[in-house]
């Protein structure tokens, strides 16, 4: 439910770009981008204060693919009180009534265009940036601040894009296209599902939604691991046909070249199937189309 707040939240961008010929039919842009973002709103829940909550901590499984986290106690976790349990009122609110939130970009790209042989087009460029986001403020739980998860950066690397396309006329009227992309690989979540017996010894109690209760843990900071980096090259063969007054254009389409399998999405729930692939790219694929006009 709304109440109480009538402003909206906004955003800012600030741009700066340059265009420069680095030699006859060569061209270079470049841009730096800067984009905030505020008049955020969070739900708060009337019936319940930070006071109501306890601390505990749990330690995180050894496994190396967990890096630093492997085996370490894990604190910054809260339940709320049994007297408190499964009450709810909530309000929708300004989040600057608790305090400030932050979401920031700071990117930029470079792009080149240069045209080469007989009528060879090449395009090409990289672009990046880091975004960070801060949501340390405590409304409800004081879980809101725990260290390392609520102010986070997705660095340069997570966001890195390369790309290139080509276009050249061949010989008997054909044209070849291509695109080549390489993209970040997705960032790696561990939500570790943990049973109450594991709580227990720091929390003092039991779960407030009782001794069969479970709880959810996130084992890594966010934004710190991602998978492999994902790569694409796609072709495109053209032929164009006089047919009377009219005019055919054939088009041969093979996406993913080489047949890369890399990983869109992955199981996120720590356990057995932990980062097995859900999704990945799709396998190679040849299409072909037309087209006339008269």
């Amino acid at each position: 439910m709304l109440r109480g707040f009538s402003k909206r939240p906004y955003h800012w961008q600030n741009t700066v770009a340059v265009q420069h010929e680095l030699a006859p039919g060569v061209a270079m842009t470049a841009g730096y981008y800067r984009t905030w973002f505020g008049n955020f709103t969070v739900t708060d829940n009337l019936a319940v204060t930070p006071a109501d909550f306890n601390p505990f901590c749990v330690t995180a499984p050894v496994d190396n693919r967990l890096g630093s986290a492997s085996g370490t106690q894990l604190c910054g976790l809260y339940d709320v009180s049994p007297a408190r349990f499964g009450r709810v009122d909530n309000l929708v609110v300004l989040h600057s009534r608790f305090g400030e939130r932050t979401e920031l970009y700071n990117g930029f790209d470079v792009a080149v265009n240069a045209r080469f042989g007989t009528g060879g087009i090449l395009q090409g460029g990289v672009a990046g940036g880091k975004t960070l986001t801060d949501t340390c403020t405590i409304v409800d739980s004081p879980q809101a601040a725990r260290p390392g998860f609520c102010r986070t950066t997705l660095p340069l690397a997570g966001q890195m894009q390369y790309k290139v396309s080509a276009i050249y006329p061949l010989p008997y009227g054909v044209q070849l296209s291509g695109v080549v992309q390489n993209l970040p690989g997705i960032p790696t979540v561990a939500t570790w599902v943990v049973p109450n017996a594991q709580v227990v010894p720091t929390l003092g109690r039991n779960l407030s939604s009782g001794a069969t209760g479970t709880v959810s843990v996130d084992l890594l900071e966010p934004n710190t691991q991602f998978s492999s980096r994902l790569s694409q090259v796609d072709l495109r063969l053209t032929k164009i046909l006089r047919v009377g007054k009219g005019r055919l254009k054939v088009d041969l389409d093979i996406y993913n070249l080489f047949n890369a399998r890399d990983v869109l999405s992955q199981v996120t729930a720590y356990g057995p199937q932990w980062l097995r692939p859900t999704t990945v790219l799709g396998g190679r694929l040849i299409k072909f189309g037309g087209q006339f006009d008269y």
